[in-house]
């Protein structure tokens, strides 16, 4: 049996997370496919509560913390994000 193995990107403690409501789950300043990962792991264990990937600030992770991710990669995913006129 494969047993998924989180990434080891994760957040660090402490470090100021500029990024994460755009859906920087490991705090790089980048939105890419290391946020996904922590997002589909954690919505797949329903993290409910001190979730990296809670970009919502809601509480727990969800569908609409999927979209928020999805909706900013393309432009954050080399780097911080462009200022974007939404």
């Amino acid at each position: 049996t494969n047993t998924p193995v989180p990434p080891t990107n994760t957040p660090i403690p402490g470090v100021s997370c500029s990024y994460k409501k755009y859906g920087d789950a490991n705090c790089d300043n980048k939105i890419d496919i290391q946020d996904y990962n922590l997002w589909i792991i954690q919505y797949q264990a329903e993290c409910n509560s001190n979730c990296s990937a809670d970009f919502d600030g809601k509480g727990g992770v969800s569908l609409l913390d999927y979209n928020i991710w999805y909706y900013y990669w393309p432009y954050g995913a080399n780097g911080p994000l462009p200022t974007l006129a939404h």
